[in-house]
């Protein structure tokens, strides 16, 4: 595996801490990252944090729905969705990212995705919050049991998930 080389596309990153955390951990040896978000603060920010910590990356000011942008980069054989599609309250959307991550995805590639079941105050979160359209955040929690639906109509396949104590949130990893 010395030889191995994993690129990593972050579908809708944000400060890509966990990104960060991981390779301080595993080593950035033999890695690729290009992260995509819609918001313009990230690129330059994150790209600055990783340089510190001497990790190249790409840092894109790109939507995860650009198919036309995302079906011109290497694929990847690591996709992350970090918390973004409790973000996303159109299922048929998010049905669309999973089977576009599944197109670029090399076969045998991971993809990993993390999620919300529940939340204790949802009116709060509107209130505070803003999404990317700068309105209230309407956060849509979906079920364990509906992502692996979806996951497993698309194609993937060796589903595995870890959920919190609680079960409020939870990880999602599978194989195309």
């Amino acid at each position: 595996m010395k030889n191995c080389v994993t690129f990593i596309l972050d579908i809708a990153a944000g400060y890509a801490k966990y990104i960060l955390e991981s390779l301080k951990e595993i080593g950035k040896e033999k890695v690729n990252i290009i992260c995509l978000d819609t918001n313009p603060k990230y690129p330059q920010i994150v790209t600055e944090i990783f340089s510190k910590h001497g990790i190249d990356i790409r840092y894109e000011n790109k939507s995860a729905f650009d198919k036309d942008f995302i079906f011109n980069l290497p694929s990847p054989n690591l996709i992350i969705s970090s918390g973004f599609y409790d973000w996303i309250t159109d299922d048929e959307a998010v049905m669309r990212s999973i089977k576009l991550v599944y197109e670029i995805l090399v076969r045998g590639g991971s993809f990993i995705l993390t999620g919300q079941a529940k939340h204790p105050d949802l009116e709060l979160v509107s209130k505070f919050f803003i999404d990317f359209k700068k309105e209230p955040l309407k956060m849509k929690l979906r079920s364990v049991e509906q992502m692996k639906k979806w996951l497993e109509e698309t194609g993937f396949k060796d589903i595995e998930y870890k959920t919190d104590k609680w079960g409020y949130y939870y990880t999602l990893r599978c194989v195309k």
